[in-house]
């Protein structure tokens, strides 16, 4: 067994990534992502076990793997008020009805709950193949995420921002004031929902600071667009309390947040 190795994982709709870090050391030694081609539920479990039969970085026996999956949505219940019991209950308010069974874990950094949903064959298919795996729903990862690089007496935003699925999270003074998660089709439709968002919670879109967290290139048209109506967009580097393979070190500063994140708010 690699006594010191982690795996971590993250899977969309879209893509499958992941990296391996030494624990031990704090060294991450390989990060990987795949392009899905397709994003049905059946073609995406085919294409994992394609992936992992494949990989053969993936056929280590780590001493621990931790996984999200962004497929879903999530609803936040505050500690006060949760009962297990009535889980199915709460996520039906906000979510249309599912026949999936309905998770739930306590976030690190809020006294809350988050409750979601996670397709039982892509559920299955992961837990076959990375056998002990701690698996999480994305949303809850990045709102502790969030919270854990958020500053005392300001109010910050922060983005997730995926091929089609964007996360906003809104703390003031490390403190969470507002979530959400949104598909989007075309840049016109990001900038609609972002600044929507932002109107509707009454905040200056001038002086509020946009923390953004991407694999897309800071290139992208998003981002161009996005500044026409944002002050003060700011890109999230790599935690420094981590160091990189030269292979990673040469990759662009702000990528994989989706798998460093599962570290931090383990």
């Amino acid at each position: 067994m690699t006594q010191d190795l982690t795996l971590i994982f993250h899977l969309s709709l879209y893509e499958f990534s992941y990296l391996i870090i030494n624990t031990k050391k704090n060294y991450i030694t390989k990060t990987q992502t795949y392009q899905l081609a397709d994003s049905s539920i059946e073609t995406i479990t085919n294409q994992i076990e394609d992936i992992v039969k494949n990989d053969t970085q993936l056929h280590a026996i780590f001493h621990k793997t931790l996984g999200t999956i962004d497929i879903g949505n999530t609803t936040l219940i505050p500690d006060s008020l949760f009962d297990q019991n009535y889980k199915h209950e709460y996520f039906n308010l906000t979510n249309t009805y599912s026949k999936d069974e309905v998770m739930y874990e306590r976030l690190k950094f809020s006294p809350c709950f988050a409750l979601f949903t996670l397709n039982n064959k892509i559920y299955k298919k992961l837990s076959s193949l990375f056998k002990k795996a701690i698996i999480k729903n994305t949303g809850s990862v990045l709102i502790d995420y969030s919270l854990y690089l958020s500053k005392k007496n300001e109010k910050e935003l922060f983005l997730h921002i995926d091929k089609s699925i964007f996360h906003i999270i809104i703390t003031d003074d490390k403190k969470l004031i507002f979530y959400n998660k949104y598909n989007f089709k075309t840049t016109n439709d990001f900038i609609y929902y972002l600044i929507n968002c932002i109107n509707v919670l009454g905040i200056d879109s001038e002086d509020i600071k946009i923390k953004i967290m991407t694999n897309k290139d800071i290139s992208d048209p998003i981002f161009g667009k996005t500044k026409k109506y944002i002050n003060k967009l700011i890109f999230l580097a790599k935690d420094v309390k981590f160091t990189y393979d030269h292979s990673i070190k040469n990759q662009a500063d702000h990528m994989h947040h989706n798998l460093l994140s599962q570290i931090i708010c383990e």
